[in-house]
């Protein structure tokens, strides 16, 4: 049977490898699905139906910092390769759903969405222990061109307002590690160090308890392709938080954004005059309020998996 390492890498032995997929329905994630390309022609003749989840585009933007592996070790092709194998494709928006009927027809769409049962997504509303609004920000090491959009804002923030802070959250605590470069910009360049706070990472079961501890999330995403075929999940996080949110007029966003649920941001000073905005309590409340109410059906795990059941019993 597969058994799990501690990097979560799924390790199947090559005589059991058919016996263990071998059933109704074989789902695999992107991630793992290399460890069952070598069966996956003899269990499509088995009348296995196979699917692949596929969250991103395959192709990287030359920021990326993961472009130069991509391109070392030819991934875009192996992903698209493996799109055309599987029976079919799940994902994650009608955007990127789009891109992968061009190579594989049967795809559909399962929104990355929040089961509120779980207890890290239950939102504990822990009074402040500090009179400053808390601006956070939590993501992943390749957001660096991201975070360059925010370059200057602290300071040009600073210069009217002084009760803030920005929290960083995900730090690895690698030496030289990306953080690094996100806490030199989020503090301008050490600037306004005073107003920075940095978090360690959490695991996946635990990292959203983050926002309970921010009054406004922000949100920067550059403008390219691959972005704007990603899932909404940030703003689907802040939302069933109830956080008021800050985030770039870019897709996938811009299809849920409504004059009313967060602020938009068009160019550098649209974040700092948005920031300014956010000192603001009741707004702060109001568009955490509206944002949640806009979003959380549609990102309600329990009825994305009432659709995904549907499918599976269709097929």
């Amino acid at each position: 049977m597969p058994h799990e390492l501690l990097d979560h890498e799924v390790v199947f032995t090559d005589s059991t490898l058919y016996q263990d997929l071998l059933g109704d329905i074989l789902f695999v994630s992107k991630a793992y699905f290399m460890a069952v390309m070598p069966e996956l022609s003899r269990l499509k003749k088995a009348g296995v139906k196979t699917i692949i989840d596929y969250d991103d585009y395959w192709s990287l933007p030359q920021d990326h910092i993961l472009f130069p592996m991509y391109k070392k070790n030819g991934t875009t092709k192996i992903l698209i390769d493996a799109l055309r194998e599987f029976d079919y494709v799940t994902t994650t928006t009608e955007l990127l759903q789009k891109e992968i009927r061009k190579i594989n027809p049967k795809c559909e769409v399962f929104e990355n969405a929040i089961n509120p049962v779980l207890e890290q997504f239950k939102p504990d509303y822990q009074k402040s222990e500090t009179n400053r609004v808390r601006f956070g920000w939590i993501g992943g090491h390749c957001h660096l061109p991201d975070i360059k959009l925010l370059d200057a804002a602290p300071e040009r923030l600073s210069a009217t307002e002084k009760n803030w802070e920005i929290y960083l959250f995900g730090h690895d605590g690698m030496k030289g590690s990306p953080y690094d470069q996100f806490a030199d910009i989020l503090s301008n360049h050490g600037k306004t160090i005073d107003h920075l706070k940095v978090f360690r990472k959490a695991s996946v079961e635990t990292y959203t308890r983050f926002y309970n501890i921010v009054d406004a999330c922000l949100v920067p995403l550059t403008d390219n392709k691959f972005n704007n075929l990603k899932s909404e999940l940030k703003m689907v996080e802040a939302a069933f938080y109830k956080k008021a949110l800050i985030v770039s007029n870019v897709y996938p966003y811009k299809k849920w954004i409504t004059p009313k649920n967060c602020l938009t941001c068009d160019n550098k000073t649209d974040w700092v005059k948005n920031m300014k905005r956010c000192m603001d309590k009741s707004l702060r409340e109001d568009l955490g309020s509206r944002l949640y109410e806009d979003l959380h059906e549609k990102f309600d795990l329990r009825n994305v998996n009432k659709r995904r059941s549907e499918f599976y019993n269709s097929i």
